[in-house]
């Protein structure tokens, strides 16, 4: 081998191995996937967004499809391509919104010690039905004249959250029983004072427009009682 075609032949393998391979239409498939997948997500939450304003704002019989398509800058076909009726859209902005909560729920369990992660959890319910109120709407099942299709699955799921947050709240007390921080009481009976409290108290706020009590009066209720101590004779 010459030297001319050495020098041309080390240039090639150069050339070569510096050249990145060209992907194919099979390699390239998977990141467009992706990014579909990522703007229909992206879509999809800004949906729920809107709609969850919207049912919040004029109930579930108010609020349009095209009241929600506006909202959310969609055609109304584009509303139906991901939900086919208003009572699927709502059954979902119900889950959504709990999905949200719960989450914060559970961000109260990181503190140390049940009766402040009782506190964290009161504030955290107390503090998001007062910034949230139309959701909360929503959540609790404002189901006046629902068809009644859609009024058993809102039951259903409103069922299922509150099983999930009564669940968490009995975990926490049951602990408190153990630490000697709430009486030794039925366990199953103390939870369900305290979800008597909390979910009266925001009940009557949402039902008469009136101010959601303070976290503290909320658990002050609960692990005080009504009644004075009485004084000693």
């Amino acid at each position: 081998m010459n030297m001319r075609s050495h020098l041309t032949h080390g240039r090639s393998n150069s050339s070569s191995l510096s050249r990145r391979p060209r992907r194919g239409p099979d390699e390239r498939a998977p990141l467009k996937t992706s990014r579909r997948i990522r703007h229909k997500l992206s879509d999809q939450a800004g949906l729920l967004a809107a709609a969850s304003a919207t049912f919040a704002d004029r109930g579930y019989h108010g609020a349009s499809i095209r009241d929600i398509a506006r909202q959310a800058g969609f055609s109304v076909g584009g509303v139906y391509q991901f939900f086919p009726s208003k009572d699927e859209l709502y059954v979902a902005v119900l889950d959504e919104g709990w999905r949200e909560f719960e989450a914060e729920l559970r961000s109260a369990l990181h503190v140390k010690g049940s009766l402040a992660q009782l506190s964290a959890i009161t504030k955290i319910v107390v503090e998001n039905c007062e910034s949230r109120r139309g959701l909360w709407q929503i959540m609790t099942g404002d189901r006046v004249g629902f068809p009644a299709a859609i009024e058993r699955r809102v039951l259903e799921r409103l069922r299922s959250h509150m099983r999930h947050m009564r669940g968490l709240i009995t975990g926490i007390i049951r602990r408190g029983v153990r630490e000697r921080v709430f009486r030794g009481a039925d366990v199953g009976l103390l939870t369900s004072a305290y979800g008597g409290i909390i979910r009266q108290s925001i009940s009557d706020a949402l039902v008469l427009g009136t101010p959601v009590p303070t976290a503290d009066a909320v658990l002050g209720v609960f692990l005080n009682g009504a009644a004075r101590p009485r004084s000693r004779q």
